[in-house]
């Protein structure tokens, strides 16, 4: 997902700067554009969560103590974990590990 190509940072010459514009605006018109608007708290979660973890592993009622710390209820949390997952920042297997948190993930 990224794109390494050089280009002269200190002096950058015309072209390079021409060649670089260029290539970002094809990038991002392949984007798909899906904004989304997710409360702030939200972000205060991924943050508790990775603080109270000394291991990088939570039990979910760890988590949910985490999220009534950023004023999260238990029916937002799940929504919030989900988010978290979807976007790869945490790991949560509910098939297979029900509950267990991984907030480290590498």
């Amino acid at each position: 997902n990224e794109v390494i190509f050089a280009v002269n940072c200190q002096t950058p010459e015309a072209e390079d700067r021409r060649v670089a514009s260029v290539l970002k605006m094809n990038i991002l018109s392949k984007c798909p554009q899906q904004l989304t608007k997710l409360p702030l708290s939200w972000f205060g979660l991924e943050i508790q969560l990775r603080m109270s973890s000394d291991d990088g592993i939570l039990s979910l009622s760890e988590c949910i103590k985490s999220a009534e710390k950023v004023y999260i209820e238990e029916s937002t949390f799940f929504a919030a974990l989900h988010h978290l997952v979807h976007h790869n920042i945490f790991l949560y297997y509910p098939e297979v590990l029900p509950q267990t948190v991984f907030c480290n993930p590498q």
